[in-house]
C-alpha cells in the first residue's frame, strides 16, 4: 500500500504505512516519516509524502553480471581529478571473477569501475592506476559499501563503515572519465567481470561524504540512502523500477530482477 498520490494526507494513513497503530503518536519531523517522504532535512509538509510507500524492494542482476544493471543513461563522472562519493547496499552473488558495481567503461584512459576483484573490495582506472586491490574481503553478505573519489587522483574506501584503504594519488590523477553513460552494474564490454550482485539501494553525490581513515556509521539499510546536497542519481530502493530518487535523470534497466525486500 502506499500514500494517496493526490488530496489529503491523514495522519493515521501515515502512520499505518509505516506499520505504527493508526492513531500512535507521531512527528512529521521523525526519522521515519523523513525517510517515507524522501525528504532528509529541512521543510517537510503533508504534500511531500504523496504516493510515498514504506516497501522497499531490491534489484539483482545476471548470475555473472555481465550487461546487466541500472544504466544512469548519462556520464555523471565529468570532472578531471573529479570528486565524489559513490555508496551502495549490495551483496556479491558469488567470489569467482571481478564484481563491478559501478562502471563507466569504454577502452580508454579514465575508465572506471568500482567494486570487488580477487574477492577483495577493488576499484579500476584504466591509463593511470589500473586496479587497486584493498585487504578488505566482500564476502557474499550484504554490506555497504562506499568508493569516495577525494579530487586528488585518489580514491579512499569503506565496508560497512570500516576503514578499506586509499589508492595514492596516481589512481586517477589528470584522467577525465570516458564520454559513455555510467552504469550501477556493468556494461556489455566489461573485462574480467564473472560476478553479479544484489542491490537494495545507491546513490552518487558530487561531494565527499565520507574523509580521513576513519570509520562511520553507515545510513540504514532500509531507506537510508536519501535524496541530500550534491546527490546527482539515487536509486533509494522504494520502486520496483529504474526510477531516479533525486529527478536528475532516466534510468533504464537492462537485465536485472526486481523483487520486495
Amino acid at each position: 500500500m502506499a500514500l494517496p498520490a493526490s488530496g489529503q494526507i491523514t495522519m493515521n494513513q501515515v502512520n499505518v504505512e509505516l506499520g505504527n497503530s493508526g492513531t500512535a503518536q507521531i512527528d512529521m519531523n521523525s526519522a521515519a516519516v523523513r525517510g517515507l517522504f524522501g525528504i532528509a532535512s529541512g521543510e517537510i509538509e503533508m504534500a511531500d509524502g504523496y504516493g510515498a510507500s514504506n516497501t522497499l524492494y531490491k534489484f539483482t542482476q545476471t548470475s555473472n553480471g555481465r550487461n546487466s544493471g541500472m544504466n544512469i543513461n548519462s556520464n555523471v563522472l565529468t570532472s578531471l581529478n573529479r570528486t565524489y562519493t559513490f555508496e551502495c547496499w549490495a551483496r556479491p552473488l558469488g567470489t569467482s571473477g571481478e564484481m563491478w558495481l559501478l562502471s563507466q567503461y569504454i577502452v580508454v584512459d579514465g575508465r572506471t569501475a568500482h567494486g570487488m576483484r580477487n574477492q577483495k573490495m577493488a576499484t579500476f582506472c584504466g591509463g593511470d592506476g589500473s586496479w587497486f586491490d584493498s585487504t578488505t574481503n566482500m564476502g557474499t553478505s550484504l554490506a555497504h559499501y562506499a568508493y569516495v573519489s577525494n579530487g586528488d587522483g585518489s580514491v579512499s574506501l569503506w565496508r560497512n563503515g570500516s576503514y578499506a584503504g586509499n589508492t595514492g594519488t596516481g589512481h586517477n590523477n589528470n584522467t577525465n572519465a570516458p564520454n559513455t553513460n555510467t552504469i550501477i552494474g556493468s556494461s556489455s564490454n566489461a573485462g574480467g567481470v564473472g560476478t553479479g550482485s544484489e542491490y537494495r539501494s545507491w546513490r552518487i553525490n558530487s561531494n565527499r561524504l565520507y574523509t580521513g581513515t576513519g570509520n562511520f556509521t553507515p545510513p540504514s539499510v532500509s531507506g537510508g540512502l536519501t535524496n541530500v546536497s550534491g546527490t546527482v542519481a539515487l536509486w533509494d530502493g522504494k520502486s520496483n523500477t529504474a526510477t531516479d530518487a533525486s529527478s536528475n535523470h532516466s534510468f533504464s534497466a537492462n537485465n536485472i530482477t526486481f523483487a520486495t525486500v
